[in-house]
């Protein structure tokens, strides 16, 4: 396998300043405890924010500062199922991060408590699933012993997510992870470039079958999409379209670390 397949947030009223308290940068303490009055409205870009400064600190802790940070959180309990969803999300980010910090061990420990996270929510929610799909095959290359039982369950859970709305950005981006991130000796031979077209053809907004989880819903997953296509082009030997492919994909998203990660791949 190549070694690229392994590199894998105002709100308004009184409540502003608090909430600014807690999205700042790095790990500004809380004094108290946080308004539930839109408490996710910017936390997914917060979380990719913080992620793109670790990578190019190359220092996670403002990232497990904000995990504390959200853990912490004063919620109602009906909120509880979209922490869950949020701080998987930020342990996929951490995983992806420490794997390319060289910790494998402590990547399949975050893989690992994000799908614990996850595990209880809605199965008949398109975007947690389509993350549980996510997380299950980038768990494979860190637990080689346990291949065959994590590809079947990937693909159990990422059937479940495209049958629950095949338009949505994240089930699309897991499709594309099962085509390009290939497990030697297990099948391969999708048409990888028609699934990255699709996935990239996609609605970030798409909002169908998300249930009641969200007061905001997901929008990530166009960046990772990217990402893959530029892999999958270098893998099937088209350097010159993967190098167009990041020029552009940089352009579109400047400081995302994945697509960082493989510019600084580049040869000299």
């Amino acid at each position: 396998m190549d070694v690229t397949n392994k590199h894998w947030g105002e709100v308004f009223s009184s409540f502003a300043l608090a909430i600014v308290a807690v999205f700042a940068v790095g790990c500004t303490p809380i004094f108290g405890p946080v308004p539930s009055a839109y408490p996710f409205q910017d936390l997914e870009q917060e979380i990719l924010d913080v992620a793109d400064r670790s990578y190019e600190e190359g220092d996670t802790s403002a990232l497990y500062a904000l995990e504390r940070r959200l853990t912490g959180w004063d919620i109602v309990s009906q909120e509880e199922n979209a922490r869950a969803y949020w701080l998987a999300f930020l342990n996929f980010n951490l995983a992806r991060l420490e794997e390319h910090f060289g910790d494998s061990e402590q990547s399949l420990l975050l893989i690992d408590k994000a799908l614990e996270r996850i595990g209880s929510l809605d199965e008949s929610n398109v975007e947690t699933q389509a993350l549980k799909a996510i997380l299950v095959k980038s768990k494979i290359p860190l637990a080689p012993d346990d291949t065959f039982e994590l590809l079947m369950d990937m693909q159990d859970v990422l059937n479940t997510a495209l049958n629950l709305d095949e338009r949505n950005l994240r089930a699309q981006l897991a499709a594309a992870m099962d085509a390009v991130i290939e497990v030697p000796g297990f099948g391969g031979g999708i048409d990888a470039d028609d699934i990255l077209e699709a996935a990239l053809a996609m609605d970030p907004y798409q909002t169908d079958n998300v249930g009641t989880v969200f007061d905001h819903p997901p929008t990530w997953g166009r960046a990772e999409v990217l990402a893959l296509k530029v892999i999958h082009l270098r893998d099937s030997g088209r350097p010159k379209e993967a190098r167009e492919s990041l020029e552009s994909a940089l352009e579109e998203f400047p400081n995302h670390y994945m697509l960082k990660m493989l510019d600084a791949e580049e040869p000299e």
